[in-house]
């Protein structure tokens, strides 16, 4: 016989805790659900990448995102669309180019976000 390592061992049964858990998933559903959605959006390696890139710089154009990334213009621009579409980042037209920044609220959560990870990534290797 094998010994279940996950099995839940539980001292007491708190169902006050467990029905105002249910409750709270159950009122935030719709949160969680976009929450998703947004990291899904968000959790592509070249738009994690695009997002660092416009916390580095005060704007940054497909051209120059392209040349950093080495990725096709057409694929950087339908990266930056779908930034645009969730409202993360600015543009800024100057002549044919568009010019594309983090809104300021996002460009503080985005640095915090990747500064976190960092602290994280060199945590894990001490």
């Amino acid at each position: 016989m094998t010994k279940n390592l996950l099995a839940c061992k539980r001292e007491r049964f708190d169902e006050q805790t467990i029905l105002e858990g249910r409750k709270l998933i159950a009122e935030k559903s719709d949160l969680l659900q976009e929450v998703a959605r947004f990291n899904a959006t968000m959790g592509r390696d070249a738009r994690l990448k695009i997002l660092f890139l416009l916390t580095q710089f005060d704007e940054l154009c497909p051209c120059d995102l392209s040349d950093i990334l080495g990725n096709a213009i057409q694929s950087i621009s339908d990266h930056l669309s779908r930034l645009r579409t969730w409202g993360v980042v600015n543009t800024r037209r100057e002549g044919r180019t568009i010019y594309y920044s983090l809104k300021p609220k996002w460009k503080r959560f985005f640095k915090k976000f990747f500064a976190m990870m960092e602290e994280m990534s060199m945590q894990k290797t001490i």
